[in-house]
């Protein structure tokens, strides 16, 4: 198996992409002043911060912000919470329940009011039914969901200790309670030896397949998933870092045919960040754009699409993930469609119509569009991007639709900035291109290093 080129360059740039923050400078953009009467507003935005580089010891929140009535980012957040190297922050597919990863396990936290609160009541502890068991050493820079049955799982992606081969990379199953409850330990997992760093995952019940971003290896790893929503694996008890892990006495789950530990894998370019899109059928939406000349092949209506952020090439590919039992889920060698070469991104998402992906362009400083046409593939070209200031590293971006000037509404992109320690939040038109500069930012907070953000409105 082939893989792509590896040398000082792409190593720096990991090691930033990875939230491990490279140094800050000063912002050739003096952003626009918070709401002067911030709190009464129905969004609320939440903030993983960290403080520094690799797996830290101390330091890290999860800040939680209330938006103006005037549709502005207030200055400061209602409340923070210390968690120590906080870089990931997730809502639950349904349910009013925010995950925050730490360095070493995940938080839980009820927003149903919007403000968070620790599952276990007013303060955070480190134990289930709000957090996992500590993990030293586990690194994990991912949060995804899957419903199988019954069950929600989040499955954890655990990037481990970088090229130290003291803590092993993995996924990790962990089935939540019917509140949103975490476990203390995962029901199984995967890990793979020559693997040096997991970025991110994406879990497909229905075709029984889990892929795993390795960003050290530069491959896409395919698993077969269980039929109750468990990874090939039995669960394993990570050690500090310099011992060795080693196996519960937790039976692997009975399953029928048994998973085969064996993945299958497909050459990448430093893939991060994945996610899946699935376009909605319970809205009014526009029409994507034109089948585009970068596509190839069509895309059959109803196929699954797997968008992946490759690093090493600077832009965003889609592949297409066949939902044919005869093709095992297995993806295609190469990217069904690719955006242009533009930037390193850390993060991208969709608007809520899927028309349009939004990237987090890491290296270069702003926030990237571009639109996607009818198949889920790229319209040659960016549609639009932010103004560049390379000082600020987007780390995390969220949608949200805020209250516009005229008294209407307007649709948003908030960012979180790591190298500004502070959120921007940048206008929306209706054709899905982006405002050159941000309309309202909150104050930079000292110390900090916003390394996500996510949005929530509470049920009225």
């Amino acid at each position: 198996m082939s893989r792509a080129p590896r040398g000082p360059l792409l190593t720096v740039l990991l090691s930033c992409l990875l939230l491990q923050a490279c140094p800050n400078g000063s912002s050739r953009v003096i952003p626009p002043a918070p709401t002067a009467a911030p709190g009464q507003g129905a969004t609320w935005f939440y903030v993983a911060e960290s403080n520094g580089p690799g797996i830290q010891t101390f330091g890290g929140a999860l800040s939680a912000y209330r938006v103006g009535d005037d549709g502005l980012l207030p200055a400061d957040p209602v409340v923070t919470y210390p968690i120590v190297g906080a870089r990931r922050v997730v809502k639950h597919p349904e349910l009013p329940v925010l995950y925050v990863a730490g360095s070493n396990q995940v938080f839980a936290f009820d927003i149903e009011n919007g403000e968070p609160v620790s599952l276990c009541g007013p303060n955070v502890s480190l134990a289930p039914p709000c957090a996992t068991d500590p993990a030293f050493g586990s690194n994990p820079l991912d949060i995804t969901f899957a419903k199988v049955r019954d069950t929600w799982f989040l499955y954890l992606t655990e990037g481990g200790a970088g090229q130290s081969t003291d803590y092993i990379t993995r996924l990790a199953a962990f089935p939540l309670g019917d509140e949103g409850e975490l476990p203390g330990q995962p029901t199984s997992e995967v890990s793979n030896f020559n693997s040096t760093n997991y970025r991110s995952s994406q879990i497909y019940p229905d075709i029984r397949r889990a892929y795993i971003a390795d960003t050290g290896s530069s491959v896409i790893w395919t698993y077969l998933l269980s039929e109750d929503g468990n990874l090939p694996e039995p669960p394993s008890t990570p050690q500090p870092i310099g011992g060795t892990p080693t196996p519960t006495p937790t039976p692997t789950p009975v399953v029928s045919p048994t998973p085969s530990p064996s993945p299958t894998a497909v050459r990448a370019w430093a893939p991060g960040r994945m996610a899946t899109l699935e376009r909605p059928t319970d809205r009014d939406c526009p029409a994507p754009a034109v089948p585009a000349a970068s596509c190839p092949t069509p895309i059959p209506g109803g196929e699954k699409l797997l968008y992946v952020a490759q690093v090493g090439q600077k832009r965003l590919s889609v592949y297409f993930v066949p939902s044919d039992p005869a093709l095992s889920g297995y993806l295609q060698k190469n990217p069904q469609s690719e955006s242009n070469t533009r930037s390193a991104y850390n993060a991208f998402i969709f608007d809520p119509c899927g028309t349009h992906v939004y990237g987090a362009a890491y290296t270069s400083g702003q926030i990237d569009v571009f639109a996607i046409d009818e198949y889920g593939c790229f319209v040659d070209g960016p549609q639009s991007a932010s103004f560049s200031d390379p000082t600020g590293y987007p780390t995390g971006l969220a949608w949200a639709t805020l209250r516009s000037p005229d008294g209407g509404l307007r649709d948003a992109v908030l960012v979180s900035l790591g190298g500004l320690n502070r959120v921007d939040a940048y206008g929306i038109s209706p054709d899905g291109s982006i405002d050159s500069r941000p309309f309202s930012s909150t104050q930079p907070r000292d110390g900090t290093f916003p390394a996500d953000i996510a949005s929530y409105v509470p049920a009225r």
